[in-house]
């Protein structure tokens, strides 16, 4: 096989700005895997992915989870090529790399990336490369790895079972038609993948292997490599790693030879040769989704229409949630499958608007809701879902019914009357806003998402997606190349064909958005309100067996009487002219030619010299100051090509008002009171990209932050806008309504509710910051100022906020044209910063020192205990080891080989081998002026017990590891790798296994309104860096990451380390500062076992055909009160006053004793400490005390507050 015989596919590809120094090929290998490959001299890293198309929905109906099963074990098993189970999980942490993968209905990806390294001389990544392609040739499923493969996927249903967005998807499939695979449980977990096969004698290993020659072959898998090679080598690459995959067809035994010299210039698709017209078909036609999916499928839709029921009710005790689903099938439809594509994102567009107008700020505006998203949810090919979500309010979720005949009695049939120019008017500026943003966007921050993104995209139908539109994903009505650009002008053939396209675009909304084919999703407390008073064919309230949520569904009557709104006087329209879309791109003429530049030297860089280069770091400049106030600048890369955008970030520190949970809480509703004012008059901004967040200070300090980002003459009118807003609330007494602030204080009360109702590993980590620095109130401390605040009280504040001085902190990176007009309007309009002379004798003075951080005392052993939510069956603990002031270099230096030490150990022994929690993370914490360590584990343990298992490991660390080492071992094990880590910049990928280093950076802002992407893209996150250093005065600008003392390292010796272990980490020091908080949920474990056994019982007594109700079951689990035998006897008992006690059996009663005995293990092996095989880890159940305790003993502290009284 050679490149000769690799077709490449000269097709012009659109392409964002940034992307315009990357060179991108499309081609087809020989045994059908179709690639595409990414050149950019500028990469760090190289990265790969791999997509086949196939998924869950091939799942076998008795081993629910096998594709999900099969992902697991393609990477952790080996291959027979490389047998060493576990090799590629060691290679990728060893050379510092990332690695994913997922399962989705249709398709399974995989995925890693690698820091740019050499050893002897070659690429880590091209033998890792080799190590990963070998898993799609010959896959070892060992079935020693099952079982554990099988926890790892039960450690990842469990985290999914209290996250809401899991929980509608599922729910949607509740609703779905039965015959269709979108149906079925998709995630796999225990019960499906081992008490099932059990049961029904099925051999997983057998299975897998089945599953694996049926699915991955050539003509299924996609590939995207995207490194600083040449595309020429990274075709190299490609065909010589994964050329010899099997195409469907192959002979058995057929091997694919690769001859050495063979790597020849390759043909294009349009030359001719000796292939047959199949290997030179246009890549057009290429649409391997549809392809193997519509054959299984045969014409079934995901949902039925009309529907049996539509409605699913969702008990809850979490803010109440509705969610409107409108099918979507391009079955039996007068829409194309382009239309359909094209049609469901402008109707994104349209029903995620929160303008004047719209439903959003409407329903806002009634005080219904807090939010609205509208988004759509692929299930299935040529089955989509348009998703219109609304987060309810108290009051909304007693309107619901009045929300819905809004909805189909109001807005729609104004849609469909409205003057049609105004629907022009929208699809034309649409179309130029979308070619706009995808211009502008910047580049992937992690190339292996990127990759990962892309190789799924290739297995679309590439005749209606377009190959041009690869990274855009989607199809807009008219492309930036398109002839049709001159649509755009006005002539009377031109408007016909606009009419054309809005009537149609009318029709697809009457098609879909109609009372026979919506599906209703609601989540809230359902057991104590009725939503509807009338609902037909309710069924009875079930427990879901996978997802354990309470839940009855009905049809609901979605027609109703319009006299509601017989005196409603407000019009709903579609979005008027967008005054944030600047010039230059409402003009399609200009656009088109950017978009050609950019193409031209991208289509060119082949021909320039391929330069490895790292992108340089630029560091912010000051360039105005006085004693109250800094402007700072940072400007971008001149080589980009676009210049005109900026991020702006303006914090004001209100100086001599004392901090307090009161003034905190007084900030957030002053956040919120700006969003409600202002949110819908910028909400045409967020359509063309623009981002803004109002922040109060995450230390708790009395300052207000803002941050915008788009084009800069926008981004000065958004914080103009903001100052006009925040002046009027502060000076005119009359300009502020009680309502306004009712609202307000409901987004603040919400925020919280949400936090509380977080996973109980971000509850922990967000208690250490509670615990411990000097202004981050308590959650009770806060609600209770938020229950004072009032009118009045609010109004003194931003009185008082506003007349105080004030110190700003002004940052502006990117285009700085508009940088003097933000600097001057802020002083002449707010904060009068330029009135305040550096010579002044009597400077303004802070009253209030700046935010601290407890200095845990040496010989501390502690812990502070809290509550999770109510609905969350785990618990967690984060053990927290102070080791170094902030400014102690060196300290802070062995800190850092802490945590690539925990890199190498912490995972592999605490969550694989001891299997202690689903979660387990560890590494490197900065607070705001100390450092240290952590590990973090969720599980289903008691906290208590996961503290011990810690300690067990800290024990076994120091004194079977570390005191193992030679001199020799220390530098080669541990020193020597850790210096390569350092000097390829490559330390931020430990975060994958260490989680974020620096918390109060990872704090989300009381409002942050925009396109997520942008908001969290690399440029974003550097941007929150600079501001959050200049605001601590660490004007170095590295990062925690670059804070290394390299000479000392590199003269460390092993004793010199052990003694900084010994003194602050290890567990027998009575020189280490240790803090725990445990979170422990509220759920009695008696409940969460026996709702787990009867779960699981119910779907046992199903199989075997024995008719139960479902609460005389439960009955007898919940008498039974967790006792093994006497759930047993009750159920013989139940069975037998029946006459049916026969019919249970020896074997019966066997196999029920095994579930039951699974069940137990289930929630308490990993308490325990039990391997899943009592041969496996030997190595490390030899070594692992477990009677150990550390020589300071546990204290409890009487509150979280403790710190705070008696340190700051």
């Amino acid at each position: 096989m050679s490149l000769r015989e690799v077709i490449n596919y000269e097709v012009p590809i659109y392409i964002p700005l940034s992307y315009s120094n990357r060179t991108h090929k499309i081609c087809k290998l020989p045994n059908g895997i179709l690639a595409l490959l990414i050149s950019d001299p500028t990469d760090t890293s190289s990265s790969c992915s791999l997509s086949v198309c196939t998924g869950s929905h091939n799942d076998p109906k008795d081993t629910l989870g096998l594709a999900h099963l099969c992902e697991h074990m393609i990477l952790a098993a080996g291959s027979k090529q490389y047998p060493d189970a576990g090799l590629f999980h060691t290679l990728i942490a060893k050379n510092n790399g990332s690695q994913n993968a997922y399962t989705t209905g249709e398709q399974t990806t995989f995925y890693f990336e690698l820091p740019n390294s050499q050893s002897n001389g070659e690429f880590a990544f091209e033998f890792i490369l080799d190590v990963f392609a070998s898993f799609f040739k010959n896959p070892l499923f060992n079935p020693l790895l099952i079982s554990k493969e099988i926890y790892a996927i039960q450690s990842e249903h469990e985290g999914n079972i209290s996250s809401t967005t899991k929980i509608f998807y599922h729910a949607a499939r509740l609703l779905a038609n039965s015959d269709h695979p979108f149906s079925r449980f998709s995630t796999g977990n225990i019960h499906s993948l081992s008490n099932i096969p059990q049961l029904k004698k099925i051999n997983l290993k057998n299975s897998l292997n089945a599953y694996f020659k049926n699915n991955y072959f050539g003509e299924n898998i996609t590939i995207c490599i995207r490194g600083p090679q040449s595309v020429n080598i990274l075709a190299k690459l490609a065909i010589s790693k994964f050329g010899d995959i099997k195409p469907k067809n192959s002979v058995e035994g057929n091997n694919f030879s690769i001859r050495a010299g063979s790597f020849r210039r390759s043909r294009s698709a349009k030359s001719t040769g000796d292939f047959s017209k199949k290997d030179h078909r246009k890549l057009e036609s290429f649409k391997i989704l549809e392809t193997v999916w519509e054959e299984k499928y045969k014409n079934s839709k995901c949902f039925e229409h009309p529907p049996g029921k539509n409605t699913i009710f969702i008990n809850s005790n979490k803010s109440p949630v509705i969610r409107f689903l409108f099918p979507v099938s391009d079955k039996n439809t007068r829409f194309t499958k382009e239309d359909i594509k094209i049609y469901s994102h402008l109707w994104c567009e349209l029903f995620g608007d929160e303008s004047p107008g719209s439903l959003g700020s409407y329903l806002v505006s009634r005080g219904w809701i807090t939010k609205c998203f509208a988004f759509t949810s692929e299930f299935a090919i040529g089955n989509i879902g348009l998703m219109l979500e609304l987060e309810l309010t108290n009051s909304g979720w007693e309107s619901i019914k009045d929300i819905t005949t809004t909805i189909f009695s109001k807005l729609l049939p104004s849609f469909y009357v409205k003057n049609i120019d105004y629907l022009i008017t929208f699809l034309k500026e649409q179309n130029l806003i979308d070619i706009a943003r995808f211009l502008y966007q910047s580049s992937e921050d992690i190339p292996m998402e990127e990759c990962s993104n892309l190789s799924t995209i290739l297995q679309e139908n590439l005749e209606y997606l377009t190959p041009s539109n690869v990274f855009k994903g989607f199809k807009s009505l008219i492309e930036i190349d398109d002839p049709n650009i001159d649509k755009y002008e006005n002539s009377e053939a031109n408007m016909q064909w606009w009419i054309g396209q809005a009537i149609k675009f009318q029709n697809f909304l009457k098609s879909h958005m109609n009372h026979e084919n919506t599906r209703l999703l609601i989540l809230g407390n359902v057991k104590s309100y009725e939503v509807f008073d009338k609902i037909e064919k309710r069924s009875e309230m079930y427990t879901d067996f996978f997802y354990e949520f309470e839940y009855y569904t009905g049809k609901v009557d979605l027609t109703r009487d319009d006299e509601p709104y017989a005196k409603s006087y407000y019009e709903f329209n579609f979005p008027t002219s967008n005054i944030f879309l600047p010039d230059y791109i409402n003009d399609p003429l200009k656009l088109q030619q950017l978009f050609l530049e950019c193409s031209l030297k991208s289509k060119f860089a082949t021909l320039r010299p391929q330069i490895q280069s790292e992108p340089t770091k630029r560091l912010p400049q000051l360039v105005s100051k006085n004693l109250n106030y800094e402007m700072w600048v940072l400007k971008e890369d001149p080589n980009f090509i676009s210049d005109n955008k900026s991020i702006v970030s303006f914090e004001i520190l209100g100086l001599g008002i004392k901090p307090s949970p009161e003034a905190t809480i007084h900030l957030e509703v002053l956040a919120q009171v700006l969003f409600i004012i202002t949110s819908s008059y910028l909400y045409p901004a967020l359509r063309v990209g623009y981002t803004y967040e109002i922040a109060s200070s995450s230390k708790g300090n009395v300052t207000l932050r803002f941050t915008i980002s788009g084009f800069s003459e926008g981004v000065y009118t958004i914080a103009k806008t903001f100052v006009d807003t925040l002046k009027k609330i502060a000076t005119d007494a009359t300009f502020l309504s009680k309502d306004t602030v009712r609202k307000a204080r409901i987004l603040v009360r919400r925020k919280y509710e949400g936090a509380s109702s977080d996973n109980c590993v971000k509850l922990a980590s967000i208690g250490l910051l509670i615990v411990l620095e000097e202004y981050m109130w308590t959650l009770q401390d806060r609600i209770d100022a938020l229950e004072l605040t009032e009118t009045s009280s609010f109004k003194e504040f931003c009185h008082l906020f506003w007349n105080n001085p004030k110190r700003l902190v002004l940052l502006i990176q990117g285009n700085l044209e508009y940088a003097d007009e933000i600097n001057h309007y802020l002083n002449n309009n707010f904060t009068q910063h330029l009135k305040v002379s550096n010579e002044d004798s009597r400077p303004t003075i802070c009253l209030y020192p700046s935010p601290s951080t407890k200095n845990l005392d040496r010989g501390t052993n502690t812990f502070v205990s809290y509550n999770g939510h109510q609905d969350d069956p785990n618990n967690s603990i984060v053990y927290f080891i102070q080791t170094a002031k902030r400014n102690d270099i060196e300290s802070m230096t062995l800190t850092f080989l802490t945590e690539y030490l925990f890199s190498l150990t912490l995972v592999p022994d605490l969550r694989n081998k001891k299997q202690i929690g689903y979660i387990v993370l560890g590494g490197l914490r900065v607070l705001t002026e100390t450092v240290g360590i952590h590990i973090t584990v969720m599980s289903g343990g008691p906290a208590h017990n996961l503290e011990n298992k810690i300690n067990e490991y800290l024990s076994y660390l120091q004194l079977q590891v570390l005191n193992t080492f030679t001199e020799s071992d220390f530098r080669k094990i541990l020193l020597e790798p850790f210096l390569a880590l350092l000097k390829q910049n490559s330390f931020n990928k430990l975060e994958s296994s260490s989680g974020p280093v620096n918390l109060l950076n990872e704090i989300v802002a009381n409002v942050q309104n925009g396109d997520n992407y942008t908001l969290n893209n690399r440029q974003m996150k550097q941007h929150r860096k600079i501001r959050n250093k200049i605001i601590e005065r660490r004007f170095s600008f590295q990062d925690e990451y670059e804070m290394f003392d390299i000479p000392f390292l590199q003269g460390l010796t092993l004793k010199r380390y052990l003694e900084f272990f010994e003194s602050k980490i290890s567990i027998y020091s009575r020189q280490r500062s240790k803090l725990s908080i445990m979170i422990t949920s509220p759920m009695a474990e008696e409940d969460i076992v026996s709702r787990k056994m009867f779960l699981q019982l119910e779907a046992f007594l199903k199989i075997k055909g024995f008719a139960i109700k479902s609460e005389d079951l439960k009955s007898i689990v919940d008498n039974s009160k967790g006792s093994p035998v006497l759930l047993i006897k009750n159920l013989f008992t139940s069975f037998r006053r029946r006459n049916e006690a026969f019919k249970l059996g020896a074997v019966v009663l066997q196999e029920i004793s095994k579930i039951i005995i699974v069940s137990f293990k289930q929630r308490y092996d990993s308490i325990l400490g039990f391997p899943l095989h009592k041969n496996e880890h030997q190595d490390i159940e030899k070594f692992w005390k477990t009677d150990i305790k550390p020589i300071i003993p546990l204290q409890g502290l009487p509150d979280p507050n403790v710190f705070r009284r008696d340190a700051f």
